[in-house]
């Protein structure tokens, strides 16, 4: 928390900045807020006199939260000025009178809040009306957008129950239905779908899930795409009540393998330019991913293998390396990353965890090293430039790493 206590020059101080004073006390004293409503105050001769409308009882209550001195040091504080401050009871306050006017002034505040509820209401649905017109549709032409950067025929095909879409086998023999209405589940390709249209069923793995509040903290926005192996597409829906919301991230979260009935639409987001296109669910049926397997009789051991340590280069975890070498029936795989060993923790883990025999499955700890003849000059020859002369830097590094006990490839 940072707070801002400006100074002023002592001659600043006088009759005309008490309310600042006054200001300061309430936002200060413990129980100063609303003691200084319809107060009198005179200052004369460093003596700062403040009357209040309140009883004995309400004055004394001031003085035990201190709240003179907590006034004199703000005094001090902000004008470096020493004053003294003394609070009574207003002579002409009439307690009867006071809680009658109190009253009356309970009743209009409770008038007032009620219209100032009604209007935040109403600014609370213009809000919501413009955030909501942030997500349009738009008849704007689109750029030629990209089906996928696989190559090859995305269009799906279909074997006993089998659904294969690009690098993905999905199977669709037993679906759960788990949202909205029972549907055929015949997709298409994701990549094949370039304009709006209706009565569209895809399937994929859910990755990227959100849920986020809306401005007004009583709406959900929810925010997902879906790969089906070939391509992606993106879904939004803004403005969900709470128990919409809850019901949907209760069905599908990352790593949810469905097949959805929908249409497209184009939409794009306030200040932005960009137009997409977007899938809308109607419909939501849980489906299951065929994994990859390894079908040879004689299984093999990855001796070059790289995982998410070799930037640009892989994808794979080191653990999800070392389970899946161990599902597809291996003996044994090796990390071999680019000029590095950050994998290994990973992979020793996961080792641990999945395997008791230590005959059984092996992780082989290598490396793909970068050798250079560090014994050549890579400058050399003399000169004797003055103060001014221009020269390059060579900044040469060498990185250290160990070597013992790794298979280098």
């Amino acid at each position: 928390m940072v707070q801002i206590r400006p100074h002023y020059p002592a001659q600043l101080f006088g009759y005309e900045r008490i309310p600042d004073l006054l200001f300061e006390t309430n936002r200060r004293g413990i129980v100063a807020n609303g003691f200084f409503n319809h107060c009198d105050y005179r200052l004369s001769s460093g003596v700062l006199n403040v009357e209040i409308p309140f009883t004995d009882s309400g004055v004394d209550l001031i003085y035990d939260a201190k709240t003179p001195q907590l006034m004199e040091e703000i005094v001090k504080e902000e004008y470096g000025v020493h004053i003294k401050v003394n609070i009574c009871r207003m002579e002409s306050f009439d307690p009867n009178e006071y809680q009658n006017s109190v009253a009356h002034q309970v009743r209009e505040l409770e008038k007032a809040a009620a219209k100032a509820e009604i209007q935040y209401q109403k600014m609370q649905q213009a809000q919501y009306q413009s955030e909501n017109a942030a997500v349009v549709t738009s008849d704007e032409e689109m750029l030629p957008r990209a089906m996928s950067i696989y190559e090859g025929d995305p269009t799906p095909v279909f074997d006993g129950g089998v659904c294969r879409i690009g690098n993905s086998a999905f199977d669709l023999s037993s679906p759960e239905y788990l949202y909205g209405s029972a549907f055929e589940i015949m997709p298409v390709a994701i990549a094949s779908v370039e304009k709006p249209q209706k009565n569209v069923v895809i399937v994929g793995e859910i990755f990227n899930f959100q849920r986020e509040e809306s401005r007004s903290g009583d709406k959900f926005d929810i925010s997902f795409d879906i790969f089906d192996g070939n391509a992606s597409i993106e879904h939004r829906t803004f403005g969900m009540e709470a128990e919409d919301a809850n019901e949907i991230c209760g069905l599908i979260k990352n790593g949810s393998v469905v097949a959805m009935r929908g249409y497209t639409k184009h939409m794009t987001r306030k200040g932005k330019a960009d137009v997409d296109l977007t899938f809308m669910f109607t419909d939501i049926a849980k489906i299951s991913k065929l994994t990859r397997k390894d079908k040879a009789e004689k299984k093999r051991v990855e001796l070059h293998l790289h995982t998410n340590m070799s930037t640009m280069d892989a994808l794979i975890a080191p653990d999800v390396a070392v389970k899946t070498a161990l599902k597809w029936g291996h003996s044994a795989v090796a990390i071999t990353d680019h000029g590095n060993v950050q994998a290994f923790p990973e992979a020793m883990i996961a080792l641990e965890k999945n395997v008791s025999d230590d005959d059984a499955f092996k992780v082989i700890y290598g490396m793909e090293a970068y050798f250079v003849n560090n014994t050549a000059g890579a400058v050399s020859g003399s000169y004797d430039p003055d103060f001014n002369a221009e020269c390059v830097v060579f900044d040469i590094e060498t990185t250290g790493l160990s070597v013992h006990n790794c298979m280098i490839t």
